[in-house]
């Protein structure tokens, strides 16, 4: 038996003078609006609701899936200053 909805927890230190990107691999079963992975930050500086919603406003709840073909794959690059989605070209794949 498969879970159709697996949570997946993933902690790492991230140290403060380093720049950091998150990127996320899509490979959906299915077109349409899928839930975005979400991003929790903590740290012993900033009070986490602050954080929390930095990274709720800086981060897409859902993404929208179209099929392209039945057998491609689409990579997602998201700028987290504008929060725009943006396809990566073939070339950068």
């Amino acid at each position: 038996m498969i879970d159709e909805k697996r949570d997946e927890t993933i902690d790492i230190r991230l140290l403060p003078s380093e720049r950091y990107e998150y990127k996320v691999s899509v490979m959906a079963l299915c077109a349409g609006r899928l839930p975005f992975p979400k991003l929790i930050i903590r740290s012993s500086m900033f009070d986490s609701t602050i954080l929390d919603e930095i990274s709720r406003l800086s981060i897409p709840d859902t993404i929208f899936i179209l099929s392209i073909s039945d057998d491609s794959f689409l990579e997602l690059s998201v700028d987290p200053i504008t929060s725009e989605i943006e396809p990566l070209a073939k070339s950068e794949m």
